[in-house]
């Protein structure tokens, strides 16, 4: 990373860049799972923090619980995890996973956001992932945000500044610095202080600041082009357009991380459409029976029920039929911009004939930020 502009992520804080005119939707953890989904799809958003709606033994009535989003509901619903909390870490059959969403999807009036939220906690550690942090405070350093991102994080809660630190940091000032870090005294979290939710910070939020540091602090970074950065050298997971939806949800389910997103491509290799985890928002109106459809069908036929809805409804399920791409020979200022420009979270890679050749995310970006010593060191276990 350009020494310039680690200098300068590190000396800014969070509530430097912390978007004062956002207002965050909140969901109450006894909140039903359908009532999260109406939140998310009203508000055209991908995750809503999860409050405390009373005060208990311990926790404050409004402290921060976590973030749910539509993945989560998703695993839940194929079976992730089931009406007992009995979670399953490796990857169910089709047969299963039809049965399990057969019995499951028709009881989400019933279930609430703070099970669900309980239930995916569980799911994550059977599957031995790593438990990163869900928020920071706003006298944090962008620095950290950087980290968290690079690993595939999308959004992160900020809480205000009496709020206790997040003691699973995996990358802190001391940390970037080089210098050991002391092993916590004492209770890990005292969350009777208080975990106030002030605002959210993502991925897009921290992609414009890049945006606007690179011609300042590396400009020869930023005209070098995705292949020289090898920012697409991966191993691709693709979707074929005979696949049900729940096929491809079963697939982004068994992949170590999970997948949000799968490009759909035909025999010759050819880019036919996006399907993400967004093209979940709609279904408690349009029904979980949808998810039986065929992609192609299912998402033309979310098309055609958003194309009379008002800007930017419309144009979401038209970005899945006619994705974002890139080329290999786009700088990395380029990708950055259209990636802002559309509001997406990757681009496809293709050749002069739209046939797929790989993926850019904002994670990968992200990546390239940090000396491959201090990546490996705080986030390869």
């Amino acid at each position: 990373m350009n020494s310039e502009l680690l200098e300068y992520f590190r000396g800014q804080t969070i509530g430097d860049i912390w978007p004062l005119d956002r207002q965050v939707k909140t969901v109450n953890k006894s909140q039903t799972i359908t009532e999260c989904l109406k939140i998310l799809e009203d508000n055209m958003i991908l995750s809503v923090p999860v409050v405390e709606d009373q005060t208990n033994d311990k926790y404050l009535k409004g402290d921060f619980m976590g973030l749910v989003d539509t993945t989560d509901i998703a695993l839940f619903v194929l079976g992730s995890t089931d009406e007992k909390g009995i979670t399953t870490s490796s990857p169910p059959s089709l047969k299963s996973i039809k049965e399990n969403f057969a019995k499951t999807h028709v009881n989400l009036e019933s279930i609430s956001v703070g099970e669900l939220l309980e239930k995916c906690n569980s799911w994550k550690k059977d599957r031995q992932e790593d438990v990163f942090p869900e928020y920071y405070r706003k006298s944090d350093s962008l620095l950290e945000l950087v980290g968290m991102f690079s690993i595939g994080l999308h959004r992160i809660a900020i809480l205000s500044d009496d709020s206790p630190p997040y003691s699973k940091s995996a990358i802190d000032k001391e940390i970037l610095r080089h210098k050991p870090k002391p092993e916590p005294e004492g209770p890990i979290l005292n969350v009777r202080t208080g975990r106030r939710l002030v605002n959210l910070i993502t991925q897009s939020d921290l992609l414009s600041v890049l945006g606007q540091a690179l011609p300042m602090f590396a400009s020869s970074l930023a005209n070098q082009t995705i292949q020289q950065l090898h920012l697409f050298d991966k191993p691709l997971v693709v979707a074929s357009p005979d696949q049900t939806v729940i096929e491809m949800l079963a697939q982004m389910r068994s992949d170590s991380p999970i997948l949000t997103a799968l490009p759909i491509v035909d025999k010759s290799g050819t880019l036919l459409a996006t399907f993400s985890t967004t093209n979940l928002k709609s279904l408690p109106h349009a029904g979980w029976n949808d998810l039986s459809m065929k992609c192609m069908e299912f998402l033309h036929k979310q098309y055609e029920n958003d194309a009379n809805k008002p800007f930017p409804i419309s144009i979401q399920s038209r970005k899945s039929l006619h994705p974002i791409t890139c080329t290999s020979d786009s700088s990395l200022e380029l990708v950055i911009m259209k990636m802002m420009a559309a509001r997406v979270h990757r681009l496809w890679c293709v050749d002069n004939n739209t046939k797929l050749i790989g993926m850019v995310s904002m994670s990968d970006i992200f990546q390239i930020l940090l000396p491959p010593e201090l990546f490996e060191s705080c986030f390869i276990v």
